[in-house]
């Protein structure tokens, strides 16, 4: 049987900043997009004068839980090369 992640990715506004997945063998990641993103975070909620607290915080929702094909990790790997290529 072919090995399937389901993930799922927390957002703040439209900006990823974590990546949490779970594979069919019971793999679980979550893994954070890293300072670039959360340099980028910190811009946009500057530009929209969001300074701190539940403003800030309520910003970050989840997206759909979705599936992809692989292990957790590869998945995960996929998923910020994409991202990274997008935020580019």
């Amino acid at each position: 049987m072919a090995i399937t992640t389901t993930y799922k990715v927390l957002f703040w506004k439209d900006i990823p900043s974590m990546i949490e997945a779970e594979d069919t063998t019971g793999d679980v990641i979550m893994e954070s997009m890293g300072e670039r993103f959360e340099v980028l975070i910190d811009a946009k909620a500057m530009a929209l004068g969001i300074k701190g607290g539940d403003a800030y915080t309520d910003a970050f929702l989840y997206g759909d839980e979705s599936e992809l094909p692989g292990d957790a990790e590869s998945v995960v790997g996929q998923l910020k090369q994409k991202f990274e290529s997008e935020f580019n």
